[in-house]
């Protein structure tokens, strides 16, 4: 997916969206919902605490 495809779904810019991958801004509890429901993932996997079983990751 392209970040210009994530962007419609969260309907933001892509310049917007390309700012979470790079780091400067981090999305919204807001916009981690709709991603979660979109790709059908947990909010704790978009977040990288959770992996694609739903085991805790442990830091």
């Amino acid at each position: 997916m392209l970040i210009k495809d994530l962007a419609k779904i969260v309907e933001h810019d892509a310049l917007y969206a390309a700012k979470w991958e790079i780091g400067i801004h981090r999305p919204s509890y807001e916009i981690l919902m709709v991603l979660a429901l979109f790709f059908d993932v947990t909010i704790d996997y978009l977040m990288g605490i959770e992996d694609e079983f739903g085991n805790k990751i442990k830091l």
